[in-house]
């Protein structure tokens, strides 16, 4: 049986050497040129950049929108430097993108730092569009990482240094954070008139207790005192209250 093209073509490029190191992409037509590097140059050409380009997907909007207007057949694909050792490549592709930052017009490349995007205007505007209007979903791929993250992390908080640590590092994160009036009003939205299971308060007031309870600022007071006012409790509520009233001072004989 004879080979297709494509059964050829993947052929050739198994019997293929990697070849790791900075390649462009040029339309032949304005001379305009994208440049980049890869561990396996022709596995990137191939599959990634040629691929996208024609069938339309290509994450840089420049370059496709050219591919689309000038055709394929005006574009080439040359390997500008080879050979380069992985440490150092993205140091290299430094280089060449410092040079086509300096002439930007000749040039597809929309970040110009080797190994990850840049967060431009531009680029944090397009983001914004892409995503408003959005639904995010949960994928079975995204809800699996979740799960494992999660396991991960319960089994690293078994020892106890490593609890400590990330209870520390929560704290820390959580001071000086402000929340908008937006999220505040929308927060006291969703939690008036909730109702908690009794398992949930009863371990709330147990991870309490024995805790130092910080001093109430004369506005926090005046707060609770005006909200306070006016109410009117049952006998149960009132009873409630008296019976705490008389184990606190039990246990504080000095009052």
């Amino acid at each position: 049986m004879k080979d297709t093209k494509r059964e050829s073509k993947k052929r050739i490029l198994r019997d293929i050497i990697k070849i790791s190191g900075i390649y462009k992409i040029i339309n032949k037509i304005n001379g305009k040129y994208y440049v980049g590097s890869s561990k396996d140059i022709w596995h990137r050409w191939f599959s990634e950049h040629k691929c996208c380009l024609r069938y339309d997907n290509h994450d840089n909007t420049h370059l496709q929108r050219s591919w689309n207007k000038h055709g394929e057949n005006n574009f080439e694909f040359i390997i500008v430097e080879d050979g380069i050792p992985y440490n150092q490549l993205l140091l290299i592709e430094q280089k060449y993108l410092d040079i086509a930052k300096t002439e930007k017009h000749t040039c597809y490349n929309q970040s110009f730092i080797a190994g990850r995007i840049e967060m431009t205007e531009e680029v944090r505007n397009k983001i914004s569009k892409a995503n408003t209007g959005k639904i995010k979903k949960f994928t079975q791929g995204g809800l699996l990482a979740q799960i494992q993250s999660g396991i991960r992390l319960q089994k690293w908080l078994k020892n106890p240094e490593n609890k400590k640590y990330h209870e520390e590092k929560r704290i820390l994160g959580l001071k000086g954070s402000k929340k908008s009036d937006h999220w505040k009003k929308l927060m006291s939205e969703k939690m008036t008139g909730r109702i908690y299971k009794e398992k949930w308060r009863k371990n709330l007031s147990l991870s309490q207790k024995g805790k130092p309870k910080p001093p109430r600022t004369k506005e926090h007071q005046e707060k609770l005192s005006q909200s306070h006012r006016g109410q009117k409790r049952s006998e149960e509520a009132r009873e409630k209250m008296r019976i705490s009233r008389l184990n606190y001072i039990n246990s504080h004989p000095k009052i």
